[in-house]
């Protein structure tokens, strides 16, 4: 269940605040790099797909009705 933080992360990351966006990275991109790393990926294929994911996010969320059903971080690292 996505909470108010979810919400402003989400929020943040279309609008371009990069407070929340920092907020983003901080609390997600560890995780990513933890799991890529741990499959034999390289630190700069984390990088690459954290960032892809961001921009199918948004991407999503401004094409379609798109709404946000588990938290932020469970989103991207599902």
């Amino acid at each position: 269940m996505p909470t108010k933080k979810d919400d402003y992360l989400l929020q943040s990351l279309l609008q371009g605040d990069e407070k929340g966006i920092a907020e983003i990275y901080k609390q997600v991109f560890p995780k990513v790099v933890s799991f890529i790393l741990k499959n034999k990926g390289q630190y700069e294929d984390a990088e690459d797909i954290f960032h892809k994911v961001l921009i199918q996010l948004t991407t999503r969320t401004k094409v379609q009705d798109f709404k946000l059903t588990t938290s932020f971080d469970g989103y991207i690292n599902k």
